[in-house]
């Protein structure tokens, strides 16, 4: 296979994305339809069957680039074994999804190599996400609604899980609402990143904060995957119907648990039954949910047909509200909740007028460097989506630094990192790279040729925080001091900004910053990963 060195350039300059009217195999090329981390989707037309297809490029973008017209090429011989491998798993996943028939589970009508790469045909469905559905509908939809779209998914599945096949991206955004007729579809099962994300020398990960749960980020061996983390996603996706956000961080909450259980907030307009067993299912330990999806049809109170050939209690009807009065409902913009690829505006209750003054706000959690990274992708804008693929491990005076950095949205791109002294730097921007404005959709790669980085000691855990940014941000607050190329926060400067955090704001976020007159929102959305430092043996 045809490789490039690393050292002839990083992947900041590269595009990914075939040309619209490219032809691959009978299908011409219409636009693009998306890029993520691990694929790139496209508009096709089949010359053959006289019909519209989307079509899905087998590109891990931290590991292949594109050379000349539509030649993959794999970036380092250290990559080309993982790149291999998660190219056999696309395409036996796509075989796999080829066999199933389920008006719930995306089809595949043809899969194929071509190019150094694997693609996959599938229907192009009409519709709009779950996520533009809900947001659309502008109120919560009632319990009706959400259990004629939860059965349909819990048995889809179950015929995944029945294959030993686990989707590990469940999300509103994952979840097509197809019209003609009007049904949820799963998308994208990603089997390629599993192996990229387990194999030891250069696993990749991307998650989806607020739907991906803890085992997922790999902090404990003992916390395996299986049907309880697509359990955890899916209750996840009803969170969010319901609250117009999606759930805290599961990784922030290994360290405060910040999440609202639906019992309380929610309560009167759902049944208790439905509502507890969606906050059982979001539990945050894999071994405190239910660890099938029969399970947790059980608790819905849902009849599936998942295989298991156990009965399950037949469905009940929504209890009524138990409060005199009918309350309103208004929507206001998400202060609280996590990014990458979900959230959404909030819907909160009116409630009757408080008979004391309420109590004043908590404060803050003690201060640690990874925990305020948590909090302020818990501050965040729920309706921004930011992911993040990396490299989970790097060996000390051997691997570069990369990421790739891709939102939902056009803004300002501020990147900090954490080592395992506690020091605070601020990489991006910096004095060798002030351009950091990114597009909505566009695929960011840090860092850039003119500022490498290779892993470097202590042994340990590098924590990293992502913001996109509406409007650029000011961190004079943070107490930032420059030491070329870039800018850094001490230990001690750390204690005392951290003094002067609330509740509701970060200095370590920073205030916006614009032209005088000029708008100049303070939204932005987050997203955080890590990167272990690692020793290096011959």
């Amino acid at each position: 296979m045809t490789r490039i060195d690393e050292s002839a350039g990083t992947f900041g300059e590269r595009t990914l994305a075939l040309a619209p009217g490219s032809r691959l195999a009978e299908f011409d090329l219409i636009r693009l339809i998306g890029e993520g981390g691990f694929g790139i989707v496209y508009l096709a037309y089949d010359t053959l069957l006289h019909r519209q297809v989307a079509i899905k490029e087998f590109m891990p973008a931290t590991l292949a680039c594109r050379s000349g017209r539509t030649d993959v090429l794999v970036r380092s011989n250290r990559h080309e074994e993982i790149f291999v491998e998660a190219k056999r798993k696309f395409l036996e996943e796509a075989r796999l999804l080829a066999q199933f028939d389920h008006e719930s589970i995306v089809r595949v009508l043809r899969v194929w190599e071509a190019n150094g790469t694997a693609y996959m045909a599938m229907p192009y469905y009409e519709g709009m996400t779950l996520w533009d559905t809900i947001r659309a509908k502008g109120t919560p939809p009632d319990e009706n609604w959400l259990r004629a779209m939860l059965r349909p998914l819990m048995e889809a599945l179950g015929v995944l899980h029945r294959a030993q096949c686990y989707h590990r991206d469940v999300s509103p955004d994952n979840i097509m609402i197809a019209s003609d007729p009007e049904r949820p579809v799963l998308l994208d099962l990603g089997a390629a990143r599993r192996i990229i994300g387990t194999m030891s020398h250069a696993p990749t990960v991307i998650y989806k904060t607020g739907y991906a749960p803890v085992e997922q980020y790999g902090l404990e061996r003992s916390m395996t995957q299986g049907p309880w983390t697509d359990v955890y996603a899916l209750a996840a996706v009803v969170y969010f119907a319901i609250t117009g956000t999606a759930p805290p961080a599961s990784i922030s909450r290994t360290m405060e648990d910040m999440y609202e259980p639906l019992a309380v907030v929610a309560s009167g307009r759902y049944s208790a039954r439905f509502l507890q067993a969606i906050d059982h299912a979001l539990a945050v330990r894999p071994e405190h949910r239910p660890q099938s999806i029969a399970e947790f049809a059980a608790e819905l109170g849902t009849h599936i047909d998942a295989g298991n050939g156990h009965p399950t209690p037949p469905p009940v009807e929504p209890e009524p509200a138990s409060r005199p009065d009918r309350q309103r409902l208004y929507i206001a913009a998400a202060v609280l909740g996590v990014v990458a690829l979900g959230g959404g505006a909030g819907w909160h209750l009116l409630k009757p007028p408080l008979q004391k003054p309420p109590p004043p706000p908590p404060p803050p959690p003690p201060y640690t460097p990874a925990g305020e990274m948590a909090r302020i992708v818990q501050l965040a804008d729920a309706s921004q989506h930011v992911t993040v693929q990396s490299a989970s491990s790097a060996r000390i005076g051997r691997d570069k630094l990369t990421f790739a950095v891709t939102t939902s949205r056009s803004g300002f791109v501020y990147v900090f990192m954490t080592d395992p002294t506690d020091q605070y730097t601020m990489l991006f921007p910096n004095e060798r790279d002030e351009n950091n404005r990114v597009s909505a959709g566009e695929t960011l790669f840090l860092p850039r040729s003119n500022w490498p980085m290779v892993a470097s000691a202590p042994v340990g855990p590098n924590r990293f925080l992502v913001i996109v940014s509406a409007s650029p941000r000011d961190f004079s607050d943070a107490g930032l001091s420059r030491q070329a190329p870039f800018a850094k926060i001490s230990p001690v400067v750390q204690r005392e900004t951290a003094a002067r955090r609330t509740e509701r704001y970060s200095p370590f976020a920073g205030t916006p910053h614009c032209a005088p007159g000029a708008d100049c929102p303070n939204s932005f959305g987050a997203a955080m990963f890590q990167i272990d430092s690692v020793a290096y043996h011959e």
